[in-house]
């Protein structure tokens, strides 16, 4: 299923509103000291059963959640040459139910645990996880081991789930990225199972059966040939012995061979495609050892973070000298041979072999002479923070173990000391491997500009307003999971936000907590460039905050980067800011990121050349469907004349001076409207001195600007479509304005309603009436956006040309269902669960939590405000959710943007 299967609270509703916060009863107590390191994690339990099931259990009580992955050692190499999309789908297969677990009792235990669980089908392997609250898990391990056991792969289901599966590959083969990429891979991993991605195309499922799912799952899904990974906040002994009972006495089968294959002489090609996008991209391929070569992956590692480094080759050899706005790489480590992707983009009416040539001859050089044990020293520090801080985040962990265990690693740790013992003799002999002679495979992503937007008619969706009465009965949970499930629990706030501002209007929040090994800060300067850019000078936002990134006054680019390195910090600069880093080199993180922020030194030359690629970008930008459909979008909405309208245009960055630059940053970049949230294993007394220290003198001028738009009259109903020819499936958004605020009563009602529509996923109304029953769709979401003075209503999804109409048919009756009739009982009740379970789910990691709150406070709510709408959850009844939907959505009101192909409905 490759996407995220797990709702983000902003497409319920609640989204800045419903995540962690405020202040618990009793506040937790740092163990550091102001120069200790970090504690030292739990060691997990490891076990392997009798049937040879692996297992790890990681207790970490970072959030009161607890995640689960289970991997099997197969994926998209292990199907046959004329079904390549097999693996894919016994995935998808194995969310329609087991014996004895229906698929209706399997998608409603999803949505009350809280929805969050999906699944992805690799090349080497495919993986099933999920997020629970913790007092849940042992409900999901049943779940998974009657998974293990088997899967109702049958006729019937499969005729519907082969629609969705469609609808998602040519979802995924409408993006020109993708395909490109895949070419790449096609090309560099030649003769070998592992040159075509697992994700199988349309026509391949037309001729794949129920049968043919069934034997494969049966040959591979094994005990055998899986590994569990479950993270949390828990007890291990109390894990392990639920382990054991649930999966212990499933039977080991013995297991097909891998089928094998030579990788093919390497040939360089070239080949372009078209994007939808307003700009253009070369990527160069290179064949790297594969993960049969444990040290070489681990150099590769290396070699990937100096090449994407401020400091390294590329933006010094490229982006500084003008010949890119951009560049970066990225490496794929597979069985037998990984891949080395590096891009840059381009200009419209750059030579491309121009700047082909370029990029190769940065990447010869490497391979030629090498990196510099500086460099690598540098790319170590680096990796040994992203290592601690792997520890942050409780999915993330389970997902870095599981993976780590099924590419021949014995523990995420293993790879950590791999990479830190990396010599720059063994870096510099892989360099020379791949870069210093080889010719590479070249994907060019050309600009093509969609055709004129069209203002069609409206639709008649009003035909058959009997859809939404087509709901099935909830169905019954299992007699093991009914009780623990039933229960409408009211989340208990788990961290302890300190607020702690700055005399200069700076706002500081300090969430303490003995459970994150390194620090994250998280900053943001609120802006709005609609309302604040000068006449004419639309842009300028954009170009301080590319401009930011290269130096300060007191450090030039490379300098900066090297003080960053020399404590291992990971810093972003610029109107969103971030840093990790370790709690002993926080005081000195915290001083460059300070000077980052408020000592930019905007080079005069990079103004120069970041202006001109600005203005030669934007005739594509404005061109492309991409932006053609978000600008229409809102010109459907809005007012002709409102704030948000406002384009850039090559007049307005030509005519920005480095003046203008300097200006917009003094009036724009204050600390009064500046946010910074920190969270580790800290004292908060400690924190704001040493906030005060570096960012306490910083001062503004003139009066705070206006941060946040009026409001604005209800849209008319309007309908458009944008061409893409890139696309053979339409992408298609619907939005409203909606008379309300997120600090309105009635609010609330509307947020469980939108649960009740898409919020239980797969399980959801809008899930159920486009996927499961009719498959028009693979993926469909519905979200409530908000700011201060503007709401809207949005329904997003993705189908074939000749299913629009019928899609927008449903919706349109869904919304007319809510608005006139009362729920059931039982739905309301399943939906009010879902919900409250997201709270504690949104508590996952370190950057979870300091995301939410930074977003909270900058919207002026309260930090426990999520603690305290919910606790008003239990009390809305049926007719509240319907009231408000009758009041406050119109379902003849939609702005339509459809872009891609002509739906059939308009021709």
């Amino acid at each position: 299923m490759h996407r995220r299967f797990a709702i983000a609270l902003a497409a319920l509703g609640w989204g800045l509103i419903f995540h962690t916060a405020a202040a618990a009863d009793t506040k937790p107590q740092p163990k550091h000291s102001d120069t200790a390191a970090t504690q030292t994690a739990p060691e997990p339990i490891r076990t392997t059963l009798d049937n040879g099931l692996r297992v790890v259990i990681i207790t970490n009580h970072l959030a009161p959640v607890a995640s689960s992955v289970v991997s099997y050692g197969v994926g998209g190499r292990d199907t046959p040459a004329d079904h390549p999309g097999l693996a894919h789908a016994a995935e998808h297969m194995m969310f329609q139910g087991s014996p004895g677990l229906s698929r209706d009792q399997n998608l409603a235990l999803i949505a009350v645990l809280g929805g969050a669980a999906n699944a992805r089908t690799l090349t080497d392997f495919t993986q099933y996880y999920a997020t629970v609250p913790a007092q849940y898990l042992g409900v999901l391990l049943h779940m998974q081991a009657i998974h293990m056991a088997g899967a109702n792969d049958t006729a019937q289901r499969w005729a519907k789930e082969r629609r969705a599966i469609q609808n998602e590959v040519s979802g995924d083969l409408s993006n020109p990225a993708f395909r490109a990429r895949a070419w790449l891979r096609q090309q560099l991993l030649a003769g070998t199972p592992l040159a075509d991605t697992p994700l199988g195309t349309a026509k391949d499922f037309d001729t794949t059966d129920a049968k043919r799912i069934a034997a494969f799952h049966k040959a591979w899904y094994t005990p055998n040939n899986a590994t569990l990974t479950v993270v949390g906040d828990l007890d291990p002994q109390v894990v392990l012995a639920t382990i054991r009972k649930r999966f212990g006495d499933i039977p080991r089968r013995e297991l097909p061979d891998h089928p094998s294959g030579h990788l093919d002489t390497f040939e360089p090609a070239e080949r372009e495609f078209v994007t939808d996008s307003g700009i253009g991209s070369v990527t160069v391929g290179y064949r790297a050892p594969g993960q049969d070569e444990p040290q070489a992956t681990a150099a590769l590692r290396l070699l990937g973070d100096i090449l994407n480094d401020q400091a390294g080759p590329l933006t010094s050899r490229l982006v500084v000298t003008g010949q890119a706005p951009a560049a970066g790489a990225s490496t794929t480590a597979y069985a037998t041979a990984s891949t080395v992707l590096v891009s840059a983009s381009f200009r419209p009416r750059q030579d491309t072999d121009k700047l082909t040539e370029a990029l190769t001859s940065v990447l010869r050089e490497v391979g030629q002479h090498g990196v510099t044990a500086k460099q690598l020293a540098a790319a170590k520090r680096q990796e040994a923070t992203s290592h601690a801080s792997q520890e942050d985040s409780i999915p993330g962990l389970a997902q870095v173990w599981s993976t780590a265990l099924m590419t021949g690693w014995d523990s995420p740790a293993q790879i950590a000391a791999r990479v830190q013992s990396a010599s720059l003799e063994q870096i510099n002999t892989l360099t020379q491997q791949i870069f210093a002679t080889n010719k590479p495979v070249v994907a060019k992503l050309t600009p093509m500009g969609s055709g004129q937007v069209a203002s069609v008619a409206q639709t008649s969706n009003s035909a058959d307003e009997t859809l939404g009465k087509e709901h099935p009965p909830t169905a019954d949970l299992p007699d093991w999971a009914a009780d623990p499930l039933t229960e409408l629990h009211v989340p208990k706030q788990t961290v302890a936000p300190v607020e702690a501002d700055l005399d200069n209007g700076l706002k500081l929040i300090v969430v303490p907590s003995s459970d994150v090994q390194a620090v994250h800060v998280l900053g943001a300067v609120t802006s709005n460039p609609y309302l604040e850019s000068p006449k004419g000078q639309m842009g300028v936002a954009g170009l301080v905050n590319q401009l930011m990134r290269f130096g300060t006054t007191e450090h030039g680019r490379l300098a900066f980067q090297q003080a960053a390195h020399d404590i291992g910090a990971n810093i972003s600069v610029g109107q969103q800011f971030a840093m990790t880093v370790m709690p002993s080199q926080l005081d000195a993180g915290l001083r460059l990121l300070a000077e980052g922020e408020r000592q930019p030194a905007f080079p005069k030359r990079l103004f120069g050349i970041f202006k001109q690629n600005y203005a030669a970008a934007i005739p594509g930008v404005l061109a492309s469907a991409n932006y053609r459909s978000s600008q229409t979008m809102a010109a459907g909405l809005l007012p002709k004349d409102d704030p948000k309208l406002r384009q850039e245009t090559v007049e307005d960055i030509q005519s920005i001076s480095y003046g203008d630059l300097k200006a917009y940053y003094q009036r724009v970049f204050r600390p009064g409207v500046t946010t910074l949230v920190v969270i580790g294993d800290l004292d908060p007394a400690r924190v704001h001195r040493l906030v005060a220290r570096h960012f306490g003198d910083w001062a503004a001028e003139g009066e705070r600007p206006q941060l946040f738009l009026d409001p604005v009259p209800l849209n008319t109903a309007r309908r458009y479509h944008v061409p893409d020819d890139t696309r053979s499936q339409d992408a298609v958004t619907e939005a409203e304005l909606v008379d309300i605020r997120r600090t309105d009563e009635e609010f609330d009602a509307l947020v469980l309603g939108n649960q009740i529509l898409f919020g239980g996923m797969l399980n959801s109304r809008l899930y159920r009436a486009l996927r499961l029953e009719r498959g028009l769709v693979y993926r469909v979401g519905s979200t409530f956006s908000t700011s201060p003075h503007r709401t809207s209503f949005v329904v997003d999804y993705a189908s074939a040309p000749s299913d629009v109409a019928a899609a927008e048919r449903v919706i349109k009756a869904e919304l007319n269902e809510l608005r006139e009739h009362p729920v059931s009982a039982a739905t309301l009740r399943r939906a009010k669960v879902g919900l409250l379970r997201h709270l504690a789910l949104s508590e996952y990691s370190a950057d979870a939590i300091g995301r939410a709150i930074g977003r909270r406070a900058i919207e002026g709510l309260a930090l426990d405000d999520p603690y305290r709408r919910a606790a008003q959850v239990p009390a809305i009844d049926a007719k509240q959710v319907q009231a408000a939907f009758k009041k406050w959505i119109r379902p003849e009101g939609f702005v339509t943007v459809v872009r891609g192909p002509t739906p059939d409905a308009d021709h």
